[in-house]
């Protein structure tokens, strides 16, 4: 228990109110001779003000009048805020039965004042809300929730320990963001019973070298939170502010109860405008702080704490920033890891082939605003022909939403002409949640080949197509932030994504190299004189039977009828395609057949390869080779020599094996 001294300290127990205003059966309340308004003062105010729920100080403020005026209209008079005879008489007549708790007929209908005029007497219960928003149990003067003797555990609760939370410091509040903490602090009761928490003293002290001092020019609302559950707020506008500056307001607390030798957690957080001045925020100096907390134990003693703990807490900063500050947006652009690589695929000589995967990205948002995507632009490039002679539309999968956008008069510049030209898919109103992620896909609905000798209409064998969106898509994207903003190139909107080439045949192959392994030799030395690859490669014909040789060749370019060419590559020379070392090289099969001369590759069966790789001569001593395979070539016949196709084999680092050192 931490030593203390108490501001001050009241009873207002059950055996206050009935001494305030029940001392007989005949009625005792005393709320002066005249009129009670704005500006009047003394124990009349007071009586008034615990009518009302309003912060008993005997000085009848601009608060005590919203009270007033809440009061008058639940019971049915004019709401002016002066309370004078009208006022007085309805007053009184709630307690003419000398009674505070009675449940009698005190409303014009019959029915009970405790019910809101709703229920007939004897059916009212100890929860039901008076006209003025309090409750019945504490004779309609204390607000839902804010314990009163009785409903507290233990009779001499206090504030054993309050802790100032450290992590809330310097905290950043952008233009529009509600309910950002910024203040916390845990309150722990003494073991001697439970506290329940009626009010919380806030502060503010802004100086601002060349803008705005006013709260009301930052945040619209102050609210306090005992854990997930809100517990009382104030606007802004009502904080007062005293000789030197500084805002204040005792902000009153409903339903918090603080249980005996048990810590709660308590936050303050606030509501900022929904624009802030920038010559404002780039000056201003704000912090906030707690003054006191005023309690009630289970004998209705009530105290305001100023000392307990870390009381007073001041000094705590805070910052408005723009709303971009303050999230700390970023959509971030990747490409999936499942986006399809470089690889040959079946188009038809007759028909569309429609729903070919280009492109499979990923938008990833991170900080605390969602965006709105409304934009997205795709740079499409085509190889020997123009994009419109392959394609006639284009799709957008973002998220379950799918957009299509057709060719011609869409792509700038025209698709009629070009080989690169952007697509933008519009009026997407996608919305993207903070902390999401939301996968892309771009396809193509692909025309049929045929070679017709014009660019604009030709679509031949070979042909390629490839999607991207570029950095200079990402710059022309329409995206905003929650608050309209739009988000800033190269740092709000990131990185890119870059498919890479399909190649469109109506027949032909699709190659895939599996997992690689390795062996060496090595002198009496240690000297690694062999390293020896096992390479094994599967092989899919579509589109007919074709034919492969039954053989590899040390070569850039497959010839004769080798099936396929392969090339050593030095790691201090990755993309020099070395064909000048010795190296043996063999190809074997599990599961093709011979014919004539070749392996048979039936339509649409894969047939599995393991090429044998031996390098004895490096070009270079004493360093690390890989083997690359370059290019398979078929044939249409089995004799090799008809239909000849060189299928060069991408992406590259697809067809690489791994470097391993030899020595000479």
């Amino acid at each position: 228990m931490l030593n203390k001294s108490k501001t001050f300290k009241f009873l207002i127990g059950t055996f206050v109110f009935a001494m305030a205003f029940v001392a007989t059966s005949a009625f005792a309340i005393d709320f002066g001779t005249t009129t009670l308004k704005v500006g009047s003062k003394g124990e009349a105010v007071k009586t008034l003000q615990t009518l009302v729920g309003a912060d008993v100080d005997g000085s009848f403020g601009p608060q005590t009048a919203l009270k007033v005026k809440a009061w008058q209209a639940a019971n049915g008079l004019e709401a002016d805020g002066l309370f004078g005879n009208k006022s007085k008489t309805v007053a009184m007549g709630a307690y003419n039965s000398g009674n505070p708790n009675a449940a009698g007929s005190l409303c014009p209908n019959g029915m009970t004042l405790a019910s809101n005029c709703s229920v007939a007497p004897g059916a009212a219960t100890a929860v039901t809300l008076c006209p003025n928003g309090m409750t019945l149990t504490s004779n309609c003067m204390t607000a839902p929730g804010t314990a009163v003797p009785g409903a507290l555990v233990g009779t001499a609760g206090e504030i054993a320990t309050l802790t100032q939370l450290s992590q809330y410091s310097g905290e950043e509040v952008g233009a529009g963001q509600k309910d950002i903490k910024v203040l916390g602090f845990d309150m722990k009761s003494s073991k001697d019973g439970d506290i329940g928490i009626n009010s919380v003293k806030v502060s503010f002290v802004i100086t601002n070298a060349s803008g705005s001092t006013r709260l009301t020019d930052y945040a619209s609302t102050v609210t306090l939170w005992q854990g997930s559950t809100k517990v009382g707020s104030a606007l802004a506008a009502d904080f007062n502010k005293d000789s030197t500056g500084h805002y204040s307001k005792t902000i009153s607390v409903s339903s918090s109860v603080v249980k005996a030798d048990v810590t709660e957690k308590f936050y303050v957080t606030v509501d900022a405008l929904s624009s802030l001045d920038s010559a404002d925020i780039d000056s201003e100096v704000m912090t906030i702080g707690i003054d006191n907390v005023r309690y009630v134990d289970g004998s209705g003693v009530t105290t305001t704490e100023a000392l307990a703990g870390d009381l007073p807490i001041s000094g705590v900063s805070v910052a408005f920033v723009s709303f971009a500050t303050a999230a700390d947006t970023e959509l971030k652009i990747t490409t999936s890891s499942s986006s399809p690589k470089a690889q040959v695929v079946k188009a038809s000589t007759t028909a569309n082939t429609d729903g070919v995967v280009l492109l499979k990205g990923v938008l990833t948002l991170k900080g605390t605003s969602n965006v709105w995507l409304d934009e997205l632009p795709i740079t499409f490039t085509a190889a020997n022909d123009s994009i419109d002679s392959m394609a006639g539309s284009v799709t957008l999968k973002l998220g379950d939403n799918t957009y299509t956008e057709s060719l011609g008069a869409n792509c700038v510049s025209t698709c009629a002409s070009n080989t690169t030209a952007v697509v933008t898919f519009n009026n997407l109103d996608y919305t993207i949640t903070a902390g999401a992620t939301v996968n892309f896909t771009v396809s193509a609905d692909m025309n049929d080949i045929e070679n017709t000798g014009v660019t604009a209409t030709d679509f031949d064998e070979g042909d390629t197509l490839l999607a991207s969106l570029t950095s200079t898509n990402r710059a022309a994207m329409v995206v905003e932030n929650s608050q309209g903003d739009s988000l800033t190139d190269a740092t709000e909107r990131t990185g890119s994504s870059v498919g890479e080439a399909m190649t469109f045949r109506s027949e032909g192959v699709n190659v895939a190299m599996g997992t690689v392994t390795y062996g060496n030799t090595e002198d009496s030395s240690g000297n690694i004189t062999t390293v020896t690859y096992t390479i094994p490669v599967s092989v899919t014909s579509f589109g007919d039977t074709l034919y492969m040789g039954q053989s590899a060749q040390l070569a850039t370019a497959a010839t004769a009828s080798n099936a396929f060419a392969v090339v050593f590559q030095n790691s201090t020379a990755p993309t020099v395609s070395d064909v000048a070392a010795t190296a043996s090289f063999t190809l074997a099969t599990s599961d093709a057949t011979i014919e004539t001369n070749g392996f048979r590759l039936d339509d649409g069966v894969t047939k599995n390869f393991t090429i044998t790789a031996v390098l004895t001569t490096p070009t270079t001593a004493s360093n690390s080779y890989r083997v690359a395979l370059k290019q398979l070539q078929t044939f249409t016949d089995a004799n090799l020599g008809l239909g000849s196709t060189l299928n060069s084999l991408t992406p590259v680092e697809s067809y690489q094996t791994g470097y391993k050192f030899i020595t000479s």
